[in-house]
């Protein structure tokens, strides 16, 4: 089973027993602030699913991530690094890039860990 499906329902497990399975996971919008390695926590099992500009002008970044709201925190490094800026032969896996500051600086981010 892929870990994005969504499966709600009632299980007959036999002798009046009943159980109910739901794991429904929701898209939340979390603050990547722009440094070499930003950790933030974000919901155990929790999906990456892009990166883009901040909506009001902060120097940050939006991250979006699949969660399963009320899910255990667990602390997340990424990599942010700035157009002609080194980065290890391995960054980690690339979330994408993202312009601020009406195009002038492009960021670059990997999930590390």
């Amino acid at each position: 089973m892929s870990d994005d499906m969504t499966i709600t329902g009632t299980f007959h497990a036999g002798a009046g027993v009943t159980m109910r399975l739901a794991t429904e996971r929701s898209v939340y919008r979390y603050r990547l602030p722009i440094t070499d390695l930003p950790e933030i926590e974000l919901p155990e099992g929790a999906r990456v699913l892009s990166v883009g500009p901040p909506r009001d002008g902060r120097d940050e970044l939006d991250l979006w991530a699949l969660v399963s709201p009320g899910a255990p925190l667990r602390r997340r490094t990424f990599r942010v690094a700035g157009t002609g800026h080194p980065v290890p032969i391995d960054p980690g896996a690339f979330l994408g890039s993202v312009t601020t500051h009406g195009g002038d600086l492009v960021w670059h981010v990997w999930a590390v860990a």
